[in-house]
């Protein structure tokens, strides 16, 4: 089936370089491009007046975490004192020992088995980006379950994703008097980097065009640089580009300048991070 879109800006690609059209036809046959210019002479099954309306290639979303609680940090716009503001502190650190309510990041495979919750997250993250123009995106951080459930509907509805299981060496928790602690564990966080680096080798391997690897350290503060060195390592030998959340936060900031005397981004370039692969 061919459709033609006339639309009223059009951008295109050009040498190069995108490029912004008035009045431009685009005709579409199945799922290739056909025509992009000012008229289409040839015949059409089907046309689509976006005449009044902006007709781009699809947007393309690099940070996405399928499974955050949304609303409370939309009603939350401002953090404690003693947080610098950060208004994410509030919700994302639980007690020691404790995990976070209805956040599938802290489920269990136990607790995920029969619980519709991560497809849920999985399918409305996927529809709300398709639905703002995202045809590609990149998620960061959350567990394998989380990941193989955007698989599943990336596959299920057609819209690429680069995903990657998270890992760190420990995290933040509300300690006593709701102060922050950080709380390290250096064996589980290069036990978890095995793990998301045998299911960024199974993603790859599966030889599937919408979806591809990246591996994923969650934060510059919570990983050693120990496990950041095997991320940096791990990607150029096997191909596979990198993410994760560095100069984010106050505290973090802070925190990497006292431990390690240099900035966060001075630390990813110390770690062999900082190269166009990294997100």
């Amino acid at each position: 089936m061919r459709t033609m879109i006339k639309g009223g800006w059009v951008v295109g690609f050009d040498h190069g370089h995108h490029s912004l059209h008035r009045n431009f036809e685009v005709v579409y046959e199945d799922a290739r491009i056909v025509y992009v210019g000012q008229k289409f002479d040839g015949r059409v099954d089907e046309t689509i007046d976006a005449s009044h309306q902006l007709v781009s290639p699809g947007f393309v979303d690099t940070h996405v975490h399928a499974d955050h609680r949304a609303l409370h940090k939309l009603i939350s716009d401002r953090g404690r004192p003693d947080f610098f503001g950060q208004p994410y502190l509030e919700v994302a650190m639980p007690r020691p020992g404790t995990r976070i309510d209805g956040y599938p990041n802290s489920l269990t495979p136990e607790q995920a088995a029969g619980n519709k919750i991560l497809e849920l997250h999985s399918l409305f993250t996927v529809s709300e980006l398709l639905r703002n123009g995202v045809t590609t995106f990149v998620e960061l951080d959350s567990q394998i379950m989380m990941q193989e459930a955007l698989w599943r509907q990336c596959e299920r509805i057609g819209i690429r994703g680069y995903l990657g299981a998270g890992y760190e060496s420990g995290r933040w928790v509300g300690g006593k008097g709701g102060r922050l602690e950080r709380v390290m564990d250096e064996a589980e966080g290069l036990r978890a980097f095995q793990e998301a680096l045998e299911f960024a080798k199974k993603v790859r391997e599966s030889g599937g065009e919408l979806i591809s690897p990246i591996l994923a350290p969650r934060r510059v503060d919570t990983c050693t640089a120990e496990l950041l060195r095997q991320t940096a390592r791990a990607s150029r030998k096997l191909g596979i580009p990198m993410a994760t959340h560095a100069a984010y936060n106050v505290i973090e900031f802070y925190e990497t300048v006292r431990q390690y005397r240099m900035t966060p981004i001075e630390f990813l370039d110390n770690v062999g991070m900082l190269r166009p692969e990294l997100n």
